[in-house]
Formats: C-alpha cells, sequence, structure tokens
C-alpha cells in the first residue's frame, strides 16, 4: 500500500509540458468568427443592390465600395474612411455640373442684354407701346427658361426623397432584426411600424405640400415683375414663409414623437435584460453563468454588427442626397451669377426675378437637406436605443 502511494505521489510531482494562449487573443479571435457568422446569414441583398447601383452612376467619383467588407471592417474596428476622396468627388461633380449648365448661364445673359437694347431703343420706335411689346416677348422668354429649370430642380428633390425612402426602406428591415437578435424587443416592435409609418408621411408631405408651394409663391414671384402696376410680392413670400414654417413644425413633431418613444423603449429594453440576466443566474446555479456569458457574447458582436449597419446606413444616405442637391446648388450657383453680371446694364425687374428664383431654389435645396437630416436622426436613433439597451444591462 506504502509502495502504491508513493508511485501516485512521484506520477503527480513529475513536471508537465503545458501549452497556453493569450485569453484576449482567443477572445477576439473568437469574437470575429462569431461576427463573420452573423455577417453570413444576414440578407442584405437590397442594400447590395442600391449600393451597386450608386457605385455605377458615381463611378467617376467616388471609390468603389463593397457592403460585405465595408461591414465586416467597421465591425472589427478595422475601418478607415477616405473622407477627402468623397468631397474631392463632390466638388468635382459640382464643377461638371456648372459647366453643363453653362448654356443656361449664357441664355439667360444675351437674353439679358437683348431687353436691355430693346429697352434703350424704345424711343427709336413709332410708338412706346412697340418697344414695350419687344421688351416683354423677351423677357417671357427669360421668364420661361427660368421656369423650365426650376421645375427640373422640383424634379431632382423629389427624385432624391424619393431614393433616400426606398434607402431607408432597405435599411430598416436589417436594423429591426438586429435589435430583435440583442433582447430589444420593445424597441424593434415600436420602431417597426412608428418609423415605417412616419417616414412615409413626412416625404409624402414634403413632395406633395412643401415642394408644390415653393413652385407656386416662385410662380408668382416671376408674374410680379411681368407688370409694375400688378404687386403681388406679398403673397409670393407669405406662401414661402407658409411653407417653412410647415417644414418646421413637421420637423419639430417628428423628432420630439422618435426621441421620446425610442429613449422609453429603450430603458423598458434595458430592465427587461437585465432581470432576465438576474434570473438565469440564479435558478440555474451551475450552468446559469455560462449561458450568461454566451448570450452577452452574441448579443455583444450583434451590437457591433448593428452599430456597423448603422454607421454604413449614414455613409449611403449621405451619398444618396449629396450628388443630386449639388445640382441644385449648380442651378443656384447659375442664377446667382447671372444676376450680378446682368445687374448694370438690365432691366431691375429681370434682376431681381434672376435673384429671387436662386433664393427659391435654395429653398427646395432647405427642404431636401431637412428630409434627410431626419432620416439621419432615425438611423441615430435606431443605433442609440440598441446601445443604451446594452449599456443597461
Amino acid at each position: 500500500m506504502k509502495k502504491i502511494i508513493l508511485i501516485m505521489l512521484i506520477i503527480l510531482l513529475v513536471p508537465s509540458v503545458v501549452m497556453a494562449q493569450e485569453d484576449g487573443h482567443d477572445e477576439n479571435l473568437d469574437n470575429e468568427q462569431l461576427v463573420d457568422e452573423i455577417l453570413n446569414k444576414m440578407d442584405t441583398s437590397d442594400l447590395e443592390e442600391i449600393i451597386g447601383q450608386t457605385n455605377m452612376e458615381m463611378n467617376e467619383y467616388l471609390p468603389q465600395l463593397n457592403l460585405r467588407d465595408l461591414l465586416s471592417s467597421i465591425a472589427k474596428g478595422k475601418f478607415s474612411f477616405d473622407i477627402k476622396s468623397i468631397f474631392t468627388g463632390m466638388a468635382k461633380y459640382l464643377f461638371n455640373e456648372v459647366i453643363n449648365n453653362s448654356g443656361l448661364l449664357s441664355r439667360l445673359v444675351l437674353l439679358s442684354i437683348v431687353c436691355a437694347i430693346l429697352q434703350n431703343l424704345q424711343n427709336s420706335f413709332e410708338s412706346n407701346a412697340v418697344g414695350q411689346i419687344a421688351f416683354n416677348v423677351v423677357y417671357l422668354v427669360i421668364l420661361a427658361i427660368a421656369i423650365q429649370s426650376f421645375a427640373t430642380a422640383i424634379e431632382i428633390g423629389k427624385e432624391t426623397i424619393d431614393s433616400m425612402v426606398v434607402f431607408m426602406q432597405a435599411l430598416l428591415p436589417t436594423l429591426i432584426i438586429l435589435l430583435t437578435s440583442m433582447g430589444a424587443f420593445a424597441s424593434a416592435a415600436l420602431f417597426q411600424p412608428l418609423i415605417t409609418i412616419t417616414i412615409t408621411m413626412l416625404s409624402t408631405f414634403v413632395q406633395n405640400v412643401i415642394l408644390p408651394m415653393i413652385f407656386f409663391a416662385s410662380i408668382l414671384t416671376i408674374i410680379n415683375y411681368i407688370s409694375e402696376r400688378v404687386q403681388i410680392s406679398k403673397l409670393a413670400g407669405l406662401i414661402k414663409q407658409v411653407s417653412i414654417v410647415l417644414l418646421g413644425f413637421a420637423l419639430t413633431i417628428f423628432l420630439g414623437v422618435m426621441t421620446i418613444q425610442g429613449v422609453s423603449s429603450a430603458s423598458f429594453d434595458g430592465v427587461t435584460a437585465r432581470t432576465a440576466k438576474y434570473a438565469v443566474d440564479n435558478l440555474l446555479p451551475i450552468i446559469g453563468g455560462f449561458l450568461s456569458d454566451a448570450l452577452d457574447t452574441i448579443i455583444g458582436c450583434s451590437l457591433l454588427v448593428k452599430n456597423a449597419i448603422g454607421v454604413i446606413g449614414l455613409i449611403f444616405l449621405f451619398l444618396t442626397m449629396a450628388f443630386p442637391i449639388v445640382k441644385i446648388l449648380a442651378l443656384i450657383f447659375i442664377y446667382k451669377v447671372s444676376s450680378a453680371i446682368i445687374q448694370p446694364i438690365a432691366d431691375g425687374r429681370i434682376v431681381n426675378c434672376l435673384n429671387d428664383m436662386a433664393k427659391s431654389l435654395t429653398l427646395i435645396f432647405v427642404s431636401v437637406v431637412a428630409v434627410a437630416m431626419m432620416f439621419f436622426i432615425v438611423i441615430t436613433i435606431i443605433v442609440g436605443a440598441g446601445n443604451a439597451t446594452v449599456m443597461m444591462r
């Protein structure tokens, strides 16, 4: 018996070779593998289609972007975004748009010069009425060109809003699914109908109420300068002011509802998740801790993927908005330059009309940017709701 005990002690005291790795390396590797697995199981076909279309349309101004590569790099903390190339491409696009609209600039300037010549030669006609008629004909041609370009800007604004709505409709289901996977059931259940309804109502309101009001006010502004006896500038200004107030009112309500609902649902989800974690730890004494830790790991990786989707959503929403509104900026620049060039020689009515058209185009620009800002805030609130839920665990 003593021999057996002695042999066992010798075996236990013999040194053994042990292999080990750093815990951080293993944990990081497992997390990256779990992130890749989550990404592989996600259905992002709609987003990939939209991003592919953006790549085709803007390949001359932007680097080619791949959704899967971007998601993986952002979720793993390896993402480096070249902001300089984006703004360089936008500047190049703006320059090309100004060049493309140089014909509009030349037509406006030449016709304004013709109006100035006709006005100075009125005394050479047998009747001042003949000279005034000639002046009015050329002036109406200028106004027709202005209305046509303004209608083009309205169409660009509507198409841009439609594109942003389509992008949001493709992005939101993915974000909602990731919220659900993190245990934010109340936030997911609330955001799904609320956001769908609000973005549809907001975009429809801007397209069918705000933009037509701006267009109608611009037409009244043009009519105001046709005759010196008929003055309706105050009515045009009133309509513009009402459109601005309505837009601000809609955005305020939208922001208030989204913020309150986002904060309240995130708090509820956080408390629920914390209670569930406590129950698992205590009701299952042996394996409860392991289950809780595994669940935390999955939720953490889902959080990384959700944040990556949110960042990509913000980037591509900006690109969806930025390049179309550059076209509107180019038109604003053309009208401002035209009014500045012809001011020394042309009739004051033409100068003021072109300047007011530039102001109306600026309102279209502001309306589109306001809708984009609302969508930016929607994405930020969803991402923030998920982060708050995890923090409260």
